[in-house]
C-alpha cells in the first residue's frame, strides 16, 4: 500500500508547471531529450490522475 500524504494544491500545481515547462524545452531537441520530455509528461499525468482519484474519493490525501 502506498503511503498517502496531504495534498497541497498550490505545491502540486507549481510542480506540474515546472515539469511541463521543462518538457516543452526538451521536446524539440534530439531524440534522447524528446524521450525525457515524454517521461516528464507521463509523470505529470500520473500525479494529476492520483490527485483526481483522491478528490473524487473525497480524500484530502494522495
Amino acid at each position: 500500500m502506498a503511503k498517502k500524504i496531504a495534498i497541497s494544491i498550490s505545491d502540486e500545481l507549481r510542480r506540474a508547471e515546472v515539469l511541463l515547462a521543462a518538457s516543452v524545452e526538451l521536446h524539440d531537441g534530439p531524440d534522447d531529450e524528446r524521450e525525457i520530455s515524454f517521461e516528464l509528461l507521463d509523470k505529470v499525468l500520473f500525479r494529476l490522475r492520483e490527485i483526481k482519484e483522491a478528490y473524487e474519493g473525497g480524500s484530502t490525501h494522495a
